[in-house]
């Protein structure tokens, strides 16, 4: 099968240090692998995206509506009197003052003599039917990290339609999951994943970048979605998949410079 130079993968040192030995599991021994397979014809031209991980590249068509969601987080503080310029407030907050202390007195004393509330503030409040401004204002919280979504339909057409498909499945599912060592005590980290968009040979500068890393938080399988057929080797007639990733850090103003480089 000819090689497509634009869907080569680039290996990462230390994600290969962390990622899963997909060798041991899966049949065919690529490194690439495409879905459609005439995507790894050199003479086609697909826009794709290849999931990298470990060494192992995925290939798809870029998916319509493709999503980029990107989130700050804010929270409300209330400043009180900070939160006004007293050189310009003070005389008129004096006066205000003053006549709401009048008022107030005039009205606790009566209250209080007929026991109808116990706390001060609540009767100054209900007396002269103010409220202190609690000078709220937003305060900046962070970013929220970033989460993808994609789908993809895969309907075989041959043999190498099943194999492949049964290999795409067995990589994701595989570089989910942690390794385990000291008797299963000790967890490690799943390896990370890239995910980038291809415009023909060239990154497709059209559509902004995802960071350069990535957890796989889900991955689903659905056999015969449309109707319960298999071939006659056992292989369904159709696999849709769905996955969910996550970048592994909130992203700042310089990260997203960065990634807005081609």
């Amino acid at each position: 099968m000819p090689g497509l130079s634009i869907l080569s993968p680039t290996s990462r040192q230390d994600n290969d240090k962390r990622a899963a030995n997909v060798n041991e599991y899966v049949a065919s021994q690529n490194s690439i692998f495409a879905f459609p397979t005439r995507m790894r014809n050199e003479r086609a031209n697909f826009p794709h995206v290849r999931f990298e991980c470990g060494g192992k590249s995925i290939h798809f068509p870029i998916p319509s509506g493709l999503t980029f969601a990107d989130n700050a987080e804010y929270s409300n503080v209330d400043l009180g009197l900070l939160g006004f310029d007293t050189d310009k407030t003070s005389g008129t907050m004096t006066d205000q003052l003053k006549n709401v202390g009048a008022v107030a007195a005039n009205i606790l004393a009566k209250e209080y003599a007929e026991n109808k509330y116990a706390n001060v503030a609540e009767a100054v409040t209900l007396a002269t039917k103010r409220v202190q401004n609690p000078g709220r204002a937003v305060s900046f919280q962070g970013t929220s990290v970033r989460e993808f979504e994609f789908s993809f339909k895969m309907m075989p057409q041959d043999e190498r339609d099943t194999t492949v498909i049964k290999d795409i499945n067995t990589i994701f599912r595989l570089n989910l999951y942690p390794a385990s060592n000291t008797a299963g005590l000790v967890l490690s980290f799943p390896p990370v994943w890239s995910i980038k968009f291809y415009s023909g040979t060239e990154e497709n500068k059209f559509i902004p970048k995802i960071y350069e890393e990535c957890f796989l938080l889900s991955f689903s399988s659905t056999y015969n979605a449309d109707s319960n057929m298999f071939h006659e080797d056992g292989s369904p007639i159709g696999v849709d998949v769905s996955m969910k990733f996550q970048e592994t850090k909130a992203l700042t103003r310089e990260d997203q410079y960065k990634l807005a480089k081609y």
